[in-house]
């Protein structure tokens, strides 16, 4: 069955709020009707619903096709936003009993006798946002926009930037360059593939691959994206060492090996089984920064003669060049895939490599790199499948991992993870306190904060413990003890 609500255009950020609007597409059989559907996400997680009736009649006098709009959650059920006004404006459709068009709704939504975080309540359960009617001698197409809108006090303000920019839009300004001879690709980032470790244990990553692009593609997704962005391009008052136009299709001379990298277990980097037989000075004296390395870039490629250099960008693709440091090839790959489409694949314990026409990644890579540039909504998806993939099997290593102790979200869905299945882990608890006490890491501190002290109890909950009672004891000769904490199990 084809879609019935279709989104016309990408959300807009409005001074009331987060807009999305949708054409209606009925069945061209006027008595079919349709069960609960879902849109595609918008925001930065939410979904609106509808159900179709076949046949409605308002009155004695109209009569045409029924339709409702529910709000769905989705990926920000558990979120505690308040009261979340919603506003709806239609054209061709009638409303039915709430004619203003005006919604209050609590989130998170309270539903009797279901769990919030259960998986069935965040993926299907809808609140009713109005109903219409279509009549039937309707002069045109149906279409609704609803407005979604926070309380003020979380001080989100939807009426200065970033305002998100339509794929359309970026796409015509794109187009209307190439009348005048512009490039579609104006960027060449380089991304590392691969990590290893030094036979003395120092980490690297190797083997850079190019990723092209186009700046115009890429700006109005996030005030902090768009700032690197003018960086690189040379509009910002700080410009970056990229801001030099080279020849893309020249030869360039990236740094082969690059042992800075902040993120050793990034999952998005294959192993280097590359025998590693050069002087380890090489990689202990390298400690340029990201900026000089890429300085070092843009020289090399000018370092031609005078004539070849003028010849090669005459000729060649003109733009940018990026070496990409912090983040692994995989997982820009993929962000430059969601930046142009919206769409992202994340990878799984289970998925085959290249089972998708898309470019996977990992969650956490992606999460990681999301946090940095602000891009809330892949954040939320890649929290989502950060979350979805949680298993007991390794849930005590992700739990106490360096990456977790860095986002306070992942910290928390890991936690209550965590305790929902502690009884059967008490074995690899055990270990993995050993290895803490050994290791002293000092990552795993917040973790252990929210287990033993956390809001569910930690583990006083699990043991069925009551508050501890101080309590003194009193000698035969009448002195008395130190305090001293009696802990009393409840029956």
């Amino acid at each position: 069955m084809t879609e019935v609500l279709q989104k016309m255009c990408d959300d807009e950020w409005t001074s009331f709020g987060v807009k999305s609007t949708f054409i209606v597409k009925f069945p061209e059989d006027p008595a079919s009707s349709a069960p609960l559907t879902f849109t595609s996400i918008c925001g930065w997680g939410w979904r609106f619903a509808h159900t179709l009736s076949p046949q409605l009649d308002q009155s004695a006098t109209i009569s045409g096709r029924g339709i409702s709009v529910s709000f769905n959650p989705h990926l920000i059920y558990y979120v505690g936003y308040g009261k979340v006004t919603f506003h709806t404006e239609v054209e061709n459709l009638i409303p039915i009993e709430n004619e203003s068009g005006n919604v209050e709704i609590n989130l998170p939504i309270s539903i009797p006798g279901k769990k919030l975080h259960s998986s069935h309540y965040s993926s299907t359960y809808t609140r009713l946002l109005q109903s219409y009617l279509y009549p039937e001698d309707a002069l045109g197409p149906a279409s609704i926009s609803i407005w979604v809108r926070f309380p003020d006090a979380l001080g989100i303000n939807f009426s200065c930037p970033p305002a998100p920019v339509n794929m359309p839009v970026r796409l015509e300004n794109a187009l209307l360059q190439t009348i005048h001879g512009g490039d579609v690709i104006d960027l060449k980032f380089y991304a590392y593939t691969r990590a290893g470790f030094t036979p003395s244990g120092t980490g690297y990553v190797a083997r850079p691959r190019p990723l092209f692009g186009k700046l115009g593609f890429l700006r109005g997704h996030s005030e902090s994206l768009d700032e690197y962005l003018s960086g690189i391009s040379g509009t910002a008052d700080v410009q970056f060492s990229e801001s030099k136009i080279v020849d893309l299709d020249g030869e360039m001379e990236v740094e082969e090996r690059f042992t800075e990298y902040d993120y050793m277990s990034d999952s998005d980097l294959d192993p280097d089984e590359q025998e590693e037989i050069e002087i380890e000075a090489r990689d202990t004296d390298n400690t340029s920064t990201a900026s000089e390395a890429v300085e070092i870039v843009l020289s090399d490629a000018h370092s031609t003669s005078p004539s070849t250099s003028s010849q090669s960008l005459k000729s060649g693709r003109k733009g940018r060049v990026v070496v990409i440091k912090g983040h692994a090839y995989k997982t820009w790959h993929a962000l430059i895939h969601y930046l142009y489409t919206n769409k992202v694949t994340f990878r799984t314990s289970t998925s085959q490599q290249d089972s998708s026409p898309n470019p996977e990644c990992s969650a956490k890579s992606m999460y990681k790199l999301a946090h940095r540039f602000e891009l809330e909504g892949l954040k939320a998806l890649a929290l989502k499948a950060i979350k979805a993939q949680l298993s007991s099997e390794t849930i005590v290593r992700e739990a106490f991992s360096s990456f977790t102790s860095l986002y306070p979200e992942v910290l928390e869905i890991e936690a209550e993870f965590l305790l929902k299945h502690l009884p059967r882990l008490q074995n690899q608890i055990d270990e993995m306190l050993k290895s803490i006490c050994d290791e002293m890491r000092p990552n795993s501190l917040a973790m252990l904060r929210r287990i033993v002290f956390g809001r569910n109890g930690g583990l006083s909950a699990i043991r069925n413990v009551s508050e501890p009672q101080v309590s003194l004891v009193t000698f035969a000769d009448g002195e008395a003890s130190e305090p001293y904490i009696d802990i009393i199990e409840d029956e």
